[in-house]
């Protein structure tokens, strides 16, 4: 983030996934929204490898829900 507050980013997001998982379970889509914001807070601690973990899992999460964003669909 612009204030470089990415450990606490980082953290609140963790927490706030876990949350998403326990209400609506694994693969939902928030879960994946959570993911991504949280991969750019890693790769802003220059934790590379779990930021790449972190995207390919929301990736995996979009592509069994057919590529779909709820916000934008018809």
């Amino acid at each position: 983030n612009r204030l470089g507050r990415y450990a606490d980013a980082e953290k609140t997001l963790r927490r706030t996934e876990e949350l998403v998982v326990k209400v609506f379970g694994p693969e939902h889509l928030n879960r994946a929204s959570l993911q991504t914001n949280r991969g750019f807070s890693l790769l802003g601690l220059k934790k590379w490898k779990e930021a790449l973990e972190v995207a390919q899992s929301a990736g995996a999460i979009h592509e069994k829900a057919g590529g779909t964003n709820p916000r934008y669909a018809d």
